[in-house]
């Protein structure tokens, strides 16, 4: 990720969620595509190489590098993949954690390359690798898809006040077993304290002193309780963890929920979650197998149209999703099941469409760009691949890592800063941009924004375009105007996006070399005042001549 993108998500708080109606078909209790781990869908054999796991937790994704991570727990180790996978059993082709692929023991200490029982994963926009493990730590390592040599050493630590301590605790810096780990756009890293029955945020998590204090909690009143009891702001060790946005979901296991809290970094310590799924509301907990009910909730993940995707183990065995997940009343009905065949079955078999998760569900990674799941089916020794399909065109936006909705705003930062927005097509068809010019900006400051390069079109199926925007401020202080990208998306045909800047510094927009080839005269270009300026000055040289020479003669 580039300084200006780190600039824009620092001082941006988006609102990054995206609502489809083209969203991905999945089919009750469909097969899985690949297994990775195992040679075929009927053998869950445990082993320590470059082909195998044993009781795999958790999967991140890197879409933009191309890189897959599994936490391979029992191993002590996280392995690297490359991605897309096109078969079954690939071999990784890094390990963290381990010297080798044949190791697998745990270290006799803590250490800064090391791991006692990886627990989650998660990738951030900037390529940088987050894990966290029973040494009641997070650690972190940049550029985690450009590292060449197994086994590197870790680039922060937070929970710790260094790599070799390993001490569980509950105050502001410290925890105990956290389970669960995402980072947001803004950079902001939440962490599922699991014994401790609380998630702690940290704000620009990459860039705090090893041992940093918290800046947030929820689940609990402050930094120093631990208590485990089921009402509106409390926990009972929470697992998993999925920001979409500025929406926080947890995975409320032992209270048999998910929670969602909006705004999440906003909020103050130990505030009510606003919403509930998988329970009737806020003080129930049936522990029950139906459609509408978690038994064992853990890891979740979510895709670019508001799919939630739920993990659900023990008896459960299954992965639940809940269609626009952020507009669900409490207590809804979920809408699809992966690993059974039906909401109230259970079984565990080993075959290409059933699942083994233990009771803190198995890790979800999901890639929006081609419809992919990827499933810890963890005691079955294996992670589980499925794809679904979408029909007609769909348009996702995304910046960086995130996805953004239509109606959401980005800011720019201070000064001059370009952002690269990225056009999915995940649908079935082609996708048709059909406005002029494709990306068009409007507004009372549309002068001060400049699309540098446009989107092309048609955009083909499972494939992307990018185009780049710049906040040229001329003037001091705030601008905004409105982004419009039409296309036919059946249920977003008219994208819009609010871009913003808050100027302390301006640019000669004359030394530009790019060419302006979007905004509208009706929102004040550029180009259109750029040229009246230099009319002006054109009729004020002519009439200057004729004045000296009137007063000459």
């Amino acid at each position: 990720m580039s300084i200006i993108f780190q600039r824009l998500i620092k001082s941006a708080g988006l609102i990054l969620i995206f609502f489809a109606a083209n969203a991905s078909a999945w089919t009750n209790g469909q097969n899985a595509t690949y297994v990775i781990g195992q040679p075929d869908f009927v053998t869950g054999s445990s082993g320590t190489s470059a082909t195998t796991l044993n009781n795999p937790r958790d999967a991140a994704l890197d879409i933009i590098n191309q890189k897959l991570y599994i936490v391979d727990k029992d191993n002590n180790r996280v392995l690297r993949f490359a991605y897309p996978i096109t078969s079954n059993q690939p071999a990784a082709e890094l390990v963290f954690g381990q010297p080798d692929f044949v190791s697998g023991s745990i270290p006799a200490s803590a250490g800064q390359n090391t791991f006692n029982n990886p627990f989650a994963i998660t990738v951030d926009a900037t390529g940088r690798l987050w894990v966290s493990s029973e040494d009641h730590r997070v650690v972190w390592f940049n550029n985690a898809h450009l590292i060449s040599a197994n086994q590197p050493d870790a680039d922060g630590v937070l929970g710790q006040p260094d790599f070799t301590s390993s001490t569980s605790g509950v105050t502001q810096n410290n925890t105990f077993r956290p389970m669960g780990i995402d980072v947001d756009a803004n950079g902001v890293l939440y962490v599922s304290d699991t014994f401790n029955h609380r998630v702690l945020w940290f704000n620009n998590a990459a860039e705090k002193a090893n041992g940093a204090d918290a800046d947030g909690v929820l689940g609990q009143p402050d930094f120093v309780t631990n208590t485990a009891t089921i009402t509106k702001s409390s926990m009972n060790r929470p697992v998993g963890l999925r920001v979409f946005g500025s929406t926080l979901f947890v995975g409320d296991r032992s209270n048999g929920r998910v929670l969602r809290f909006d705004n999440a970094a906003f909020k103050a310590n130990g505030a009510d979650a606003d919403a509930v799924l998988g329970q009737a509301d806020f003080t129930t907990n049936v522990g029950t197998i139906t459609q509408s009910t978690l038994e064992y909730p853990g890891k979740m993940a979510i895709d670019g149209s508001g799919k939630l995707y739920v993990s659900d183990g023990y008896n459960a065995d299954r992965v639940i999703i809940f269609d626009n997940a952020l507009s669900k009343a409490d207590g809804a009905d979920a809408d699809n099941v992966i690993g059974q065949f039906d909401f109230t079955s259970s079984g565990n078999d080993i075959t290409q469409n059933r699942l083994n998760m233990d009771s803190h569900g198995g890790g979800l990674a999901l890639d929006s760009s081609s419809n992919t799941l990827l499933v810890s089916d963890d005691n079955n020794n294996r992670i589980m691949v499925f794809k679904s399909t979408i029909t007609g065109p769909e348009f996702n936006l995304k910046a960086g890592a995130n996805y953004l909705p239509s109606g959401s705003s980005v800011d720019f930062g201070k000064e001059q800063s370009d952002i690269i927005f990225t056009i999915e097509n995940p649908g079935s068809l082609d996708l048709v941009l059909d406005g002029s010019p494709k990306a068009h900006i409007t507004g009372a400051n549309a002068d001060q924004f400049l699309v540098v390069t446009q989107p092309t079109s048609p955009i083909t199926t499972l494939s992307n375009s990018t185009f780049k925007v710049r906040y040229q401020p001329t003037v001091l202080g705030t601008a905004t105007a409105t982004i419009t990208i039409t296309n036919d998306d059946s249920d977003e045909s008219s994208f819009m996006l609010t871009l913003s800047g808050n100027a302390i510094t301006t640019v000669d927009i004359a030394t530009n070399t790019d060419t302006n080839t979007n905004n509208s005269i009706s929102g004040g270009s550029i180009d259109f005042r750029f040229s009246l300026l230099i009319a002006v000055g054109l009729m004020l040289r002519v009439l200057g001549r004729r004045y000296v020479k009137q007063n000459q003669g």
